[in-house]
């Protein structure tokens, strides 16, 4: 058995005896014990997810709290008129008025949040408070007005109206039950959750049966009752308790994502870093292996007068040339091709399934997209490359090391061109 769980149910089982022992020797003993116990544990919970509204202010947690502060003010009202401890005058039937009230504001409160509430960050709890601040108010002013149907009657029992109120949440509590199985919220206590339900639904079916006051279905459903507290109780515990858990985890976990994409990116262009891109192209080729591709074209740029261009417009203007000439050559269209930073002022393209004649065809590009950005922007962009084309044994190491050669002789002959491994092509 699952050690987090021993505990609560030894001291439920524990209850349950106690509770049938109360329910023969006292029934209104039993009866108090059960009302007392549900109130303190609604207070319980309010106090709780208030005290911890740094992790529970954006979730269903909160209003499901406030909403049970109020349901207790109700419970209160009905345990003060059932064992007649004040002056009010209230009868067995304003009793079970406020306790039916209660049932169906708390069953109408999970169908409204699991139902209806899409996005629990959005709900104002304040406003929670005030709309069942205004169903306290208005339900005890009918219940006193006389206003809400007899729902108990001396002598006789439970009325018609009663046994369909009781009967509808039910109902309510089922279509709760079913709305929290399907709902999408982040719940680490769902199926505890369902249980709770489904036994407030039982206890309002078996509620119904009772005849007379103290028999055993309203001790039954009394039991079930209390159950369904322990139950919801236990589950503001761990849900609460894990939440701080929970945020440092999640905190963690998107901090170990920034780590992981500085780790691999290059934090001006976000291409692949310098280590990254020798393991993408060591993949590529690993994938011409594994018959994805028939061959890889490695391509080195390096920018034209760099630090001229930093000397003469500042490092803010070389850093948007850099960014810039990373959007064109993401731009190039070709499938699966990789581009990564090298390092400075340098690139790297990896081209897969790209022939001699593709390799003209994306320097004719780059040619004709920098010429317009220099007309438009008054700077030209020129470049030095070197290109190499896979041949068998050549790992990463290598075609970056030959096309660096290719790129240096570019350079040395002038610049603004690219040169060929084995082959020499000048730019129109």
């Amino acid at each position: 058995m699952n050690q987090s769980l021993k505990k609560p149910l030894v001291f439920f089982l524990v209850s349950f005896i106690i509770l049938f022992v109360l329910a023969i020797w006292d029934y209104g003993i039993f009866h108090f014990a059960i009302d007392f116990f549900t109130i303190f544990i609604g207070l319980m919970m309010f106090v709780l997810a208030i005290n911890s509204r740094v992790y529970t202010e954006k979730s269903i947690y909160l209003v499901l709290a406030v909403s049970y502060l109020y349901i207790s003010c109700f419970d209160v009202l009905h345990l003060i008129s059932i064992f007649d401890i004040s002056d009010m005058g209230l009868s067995y039937n304003e009793s079970y008025q406020y306790f039916a009230i209660a049932r169906v504001f708390e069953a109408f409160v999970f169908v409204i949040i699991f139902g209806f509430i899409k996005v629990p960050s959005k709900v104002n709890y304040k406003l929670s408070h005030v709309i069942a601040a205004i169903v306290l108010i208005v339900g005890t002013l009918l219940i006193h007005q006389g206003v809400v149907s007899v729902y108990y009657i001396e002598g006789v029992g439970q009325s018609a109206i009663k046994l369909i109120v009781s009967y509808m949440t039910a109902a309510l509590y089922l279509s709760s039950a079913y709305l929290v199985q399907r709902s999408k919220f982040k719940l680490n206590q769902k199926n505890l959750l369902v249980i709770v339900l489904l036994l407030k639904a039982f206890s309002q079916v078996i509620h119904a049966s009772f005849i007379d006051l103290g028999d055993i279905y309203q001790t039954v459903a009394m039991i079930l009752r209390f159950a369904s507290y322990g139950g919801l109780y236990l589950i503001f515990i761990r849900e609460i308790i894990s939440s701080p858990y929970q945020k440092v985890y999640e905190l963690f976990e998107s901090k170990e994502q920034e780590l992981l994409l500085l780790s691999e990116r290059d934090g001006l262009t976000g291409l692949f870093n310098h280590s990254l891109t020798f393991k993408n192209i060591e993949r590529m080729i690993g994938d011409i292996g594994r018959k994805k591709y028939k061959d890889l074209c490695v391509i080195l740029f390096d920018i034209d007068n760099f630090k001229q261009i930093n000397d003469s417009f500042g490092h803010i203007k070389g850093d948007e040339m850099l960014v810039l000439f990373t959007t064109i050559l993401q731009g190039i269209d070709f499938k699966d091709k990789m581009v990564g930073r090298y390092g400075g002022d340098e690139f790297v393209l990896a081209v897969p399934d790209c022939h001699k004649p593709d390799i003209e065809g994306i320097f004719d590009v780059l040619n004709v997209i920098l010429n317009e950005i220099a007309e438009e922007q008054g700077i030209l962009i020129t470049f030095s490359a070197g290109v190499v084309l896979w041949h068998m044994g050549d790992n990463a190491t290598d075609l970056i090391r030959k096309a660096d050669i290719k790129m240096y002789e570019s350079k040395s002959k002038g610049k603004n061109q690219y040169t060929v491994w084995q082959h020499e092509l000048k730019k129109e």
